[in-house]
Formats: C-alpha cells, structure tokens, sequence
C-alpha cells in the first residue's frame, strides 16, 4: 500500500479539487449581496474502504455545501 502522509495525497489531489469547486460556490454566495450575512457550511466526508484482503483502499469523497438563498 502506498504510504500516505497528508489528506492531500488522497487520489491524486482528486479531494482537493472537490473542495476548491464546491469553495469557490460558497465564495460566490457570500459576495453576493442578495444574501443575508449568514455563516455557510461546507462538509467533506472521506469514505475509506479496504479491497483487497486490505492491501489496499477505495476512498469516495464527498463535498456538500450549505448556502444562504438570495433576497425576495
């Protein structure tokens, strides 16, 4: 199994584009001045699996994002 020291060697930097897209979409909601001044949330769930006779490891991630609506 490759030696993993950091969450940002998880498939190839994969979670960390995840995060950028979804960041830049919350950056985006709070510039927008049609939304109230709110915190937003954005959540990154690792899904680590072992295949393999536990040689190895699937990881799914998933990134969710809270945003605030706009202003009637």
């Amino acid at each position: 199994m490759k030696q993993v020291t950091s969450v940002l060697d998880f498939a190839n930097s994969a979670a960390i584009e995840r995060i950028n897209y979804e960041l830049i979409k919350v950056i985006e909601n709070i510039q927008n001045p049609n939304t109230d001044e709110k915190p937003r949330k954005l959540v990154v769930e690792l899904c680590i699996a072992p295949v393999n006779n536990r040689t190895t490891v699937n990881i799914k991630t998933t990134v969710k994002k809270t945003l605030r609506p706009t202003n009637a």
